[in-house]
């Protein structure tokens, strides 16, 4: 963790920016390895565990916490408060399982060949980014940014070589795969934190994006809530989330399935459940498909979705079922909501796309409200 992150954040449980630093151990480059941080004003402490502050209010961090990350906090001794509820709320036990889910996803599973092989369907990790979240490259140089849920720290190389200053942040142990990415960086810092209570100050970002994770929180307008604030006047905000449109297979037949698998199915029968389908698949779209794209023949329901699947290798497919199978949430968005958003959030949209006839892609410009305007007026007076 590099010291300057502190400029950033505030308290989980009380929301002060009065933050402490204590240091335990540092890398070679200097950057805190271990120790934690401390509110001054409510004395709630956050560990850093390999460089990842780990910044949960202190009921939640219960639920979050590894067993990795409570016997490293153990043998460290960092002085952690944690106040526990033992009859969690429905919200709070789906996204225990989230995080727990996509802990054992990224870390576990291959993202190398993964990451290798996604977005192969617009040419390329890093042209499928820029697909996925209409921002261009320009607008992000220079600019501080946030990304909301990075997971392993697939985005990472695409952008880091162009901010300024990049700050992710995810609810699963991913983080310790994407703090890897760049580990001596000056301008990189992972966190463990909820996308439902972001522990960053107001207007502090130039852009906060949030590629294809929005819709697994368990309340996409709680999320989109608290993101905003972060950013300051005319800063840009952008995301891509499951559309409603195009998708009743999804939200209409496997969504509800898939809500009874996750409920009495552990992972190890999902991946094999995952294999079976991928097999289904993978038959259905070299059978199916390929022919039709092949004579230009593009009737059939869902054509551009199974077009891109059929850029990937029968090992990536596995995972991506497994993605959306293991997923204790997943909200379909249609294009009235987006909409609705906007005007609740007092966003100026600038881009929204149909990706590949399943995905909203969408990006929008926080707009000046009346407390903005006062406190820029005061600021010129002064």
């Amino acid at each position: 963790m590099n010291t300057s992150l502190l400029n950033f954040l505030k308290c989980a449980e009380c929301n002060s920016p009065n933050l402490m630093l204590r240091s335990i151990e540092k890398f070679e480059s200097g950057k805190i390895k271990n120790g934690f941080i401390r509110c001054k004003n409510c004395e709630a402490v956050f560990p850093i565990l390999e460089g990842v502050p780990i910044i949960f209010d202190n009921v939640s961090i219960s639920h979050f916490l590894l067993p990795s990350e409570l016997e490293a906090i153990a043998e460290l001794k960092i002085p952690l408060i944690i106040k526990r509820e033992f009859d969690a709320l429905p919200l709070m036990k789906g996204q225990t399982q989230t995080s727990k889910n996509w802990t054992y996803q990224w870390l576990e599973m291959d993202t190398i060949t993964f990451n290798k092989e996604w977005g192969q369907y617009a040419g390329g990790p890093e042209k499928f980014h820029y697909y996925d979240i209409p921002i261009s490259k320009q607008d992000y140089v220079g600019k501080i940014i946030c990304e909301a849920s990075c997971g392993y720290g697939r985005v990472i190389p695409i952008l880091h070589k162009h901010c300024a200053r990049y700050i992710a942040f995810d609810l699963s142990g991913a983080v310790y795969k994407a703090v890897k990415v760049f580990p001596g960086s000056e301008k990189l810092d992972v966190i463990r934190a909820n996308m439902h209570n972001p522990p960053f100050r107001d207007s502090v970002f130039d852009i906060v994006f949030s590629p294809r994770a929005i819709h697994h929180t368990g309340d996409m307008e709680l999320a989109i809530k608290k993101l905003v604030p972060t950013l300051r006047t005319d800063g840009i905000f952008a995301y891509s989330v499951y559309s409603r449109e195009n998708n009743f297979l999804m939200w209409g037949v496997i969504e509800p399935l898939k809500k009874i698998f996750n409920r009495y199915l552990p992972q190890g029968v999902l991946m094999f459940l995952s294999i079976i389908l991928a097999l289904l698949v993978f038959a259905i779209i070299n059978l199916i498909y390929r022919p039709l794209e092949f004579f230009s023949l593009r009737f059939m329901p869902l054509h551009n979705f199974f077009t891109m699947w059929a850029t990937l290798s029968f090992k990536v497919l596995i995972i991506c079922i497994f993605d959306l199978l293991h997923a204790p949430y997943a909200e379909y968005i249609s294009s009235t909501q987006i909409s609705k958003w906007n005007e609740l959030f007092n966003l100026e949209e600038t881009n929204r796309k149909l990706l590949h006839d399943t995905t909203w892609g969408v990006s929008a410009i926080k707009k000046t409200t009346a407390s903005d305007q006062s406190t820029h007026n005061r600021s010129q007076t002064n």
